[in-house]
């Protein structure tokens, strides 16, 4: 890997601080993250994007700010769209504008699935970023982290179950607005409306989920059987994610095919919202398991706590039903569930209300009870580590 210059470390890292004012979560940016950076972007590139920034602009504004000629220009632009680092929305006339880190622009260098050369240097320099965060998780950091997530931080995710249980209804009136960021998990049902209403506009679009082609081809296989291509887009950046070829169209009748087969294998279905904003529209819907996916796989692997809005938790319904097979254990993405004794015991502070174990059960032994409630899961000792 080439040495980089002050200059150029110093150019990288503005636009990191610049593309992390496009998402609600921001990336630490350390150096690992730079040398991603560098891979994917030559300096043209890098010193554009500086210039023009985080406004949205027309073809025409960005072609004025580069004082380029119109073939020069035309070459740096479509570069830029077709490595994800601009996005486009489809206004009248069309504009664009500067993709964020993560969630946005490092997900696309995965998404169309290519296993190039390109794309194997990618996955060695993302898992040194991956391992740069994992510093968070050792003593004294680990407790600082958790210090951080559970006392200052708010929940970044909300649960909702996948099956098994009604929403509990009735109006709460709170005369304010209630803000909670990050993406929400939502019931087979709702992600199902999400893609029956992008549908009818045919803003469906399937891609490569970043978190299984990594792990893909870091020589980890999903645990679930669930195929890389998972991910579906939805909404505007739907149209974004065809035009630029980093997803394909797909019918509402393929998408909701591809979300009963996910569910019934045992992920959660997230629903991701522009800019990580749960007040903008939804984006994208990740079909997560505990193993692959960047939140629960890494909870598992101890090296992030995780902190939930749920609204749910599971009970055990009837015990002698239970034949102990195991099944509901092994599906829970917090480990929450245990079989001892041959018999179903759900450890409640660590449940999330994701019904999993209540969709994977077949002898009808549990339930999920409305109970909402914030849920912090600190990191997990090395000992408790689910996977390695």
């Amino acid at each position: 890997m080439p040495e980089l210059s002050f200059v150029r470390k110093q150019k990288l890292r503005a636009l990191a601080k610049l593309m992390n004012q496009q998402n609600e979560m921001p990336i630490p940016v350390v150096r690992p993250l730079l040398d991603i950076m560098d891979l994917v972007m030559n300096e043209d590139e890098t010193e554009f994007l500086l210039k023009a920034g985080t406004q949205r602009r027309t073809y025409e504004e960005l072609f004025a700010l580069s004082g380029m000629k119109q073939d020069e220009f035309a070459d740096l632009f479509h570069g830029l769209l077709d490595k994800g680092l601009l996005w486009e929305r489809s206004t009248t006339p069309p504009t664009f504008e500067l993709a964020p880190i993560l969630v946005g622009w490092m997900e696309l260098q995965l998404c169309r699935g290519g296993e190039g050369e390109q794309e194997k240097e990618f996955v060695r320099r993302f898992s040194n970023l991956i391992d740069a965060l994992k510093l968070g998780a050792k003593f004294p950091f680990r407790n600082i982290q958790n210090l951080v997530y559970r006392h200052i931080t708010q929940p970044y995710q909300s649960i909702a179950p996948v099956a098994g249980a009604a929403p509990a209804k009735g109006v709460i009136r709170v005369n304010r607005n209630v803000d909670h960021s990050g993406f929400n998990v939502y019931p087979a049902d709702d992600a199902c409306e999400l893609v029956e209403r992008a549908g009818r506009n045919d803003n469906v679009a399937l891609m490569h989920c970043f978190c299984r082609q990594w792990r893909k081809m870091s020589d980890e296989s999903c645990r679930f059987g669930v195929p890389a291509e998972s991910c579906l887009v939805v909404g505007e950046l739907a149209y974004h994610a065809v035009k630029a070829k980093f997803g394909r169209s797909i019918s509402t009748k393929d998408a909701l095919k591809i979300l009963e087969e996910t569910r019934d294998a045992g992920v959660v279905h997230t629903v991701f919202h522009e800019r990580d904003d749960p007040k903008l529209p939804p984006a994208a819907i990740c079909n997560c398991c505990w193993d692959c996916c960047g939140v629960y796989g890494s909870y598992n692997r101890g090296f992030l706590p995780m902190h939930f809005n749920a609204y749910h938790i599971a009970r055990v319904k009837d015990e002698s039903a239970c034949v102990g097979c195991g099944d509901c254990e092994w599906h829970c993405p917090t480990t929450a569930v245990k079989v001892k004794g041959g018999k179903v015991r759900i450890l409640e502070k660590r449940c999330i209300g994701c019904g999993q174990c209540v969709h994977q059960c077949s002898h009808a032994a549990l339930e999920l009870k409305p109970l909402p409630r914030p849920v912090f899961l600190p990191i997990l000792k090395p000992s408790e580590a689910r996977l390695g």
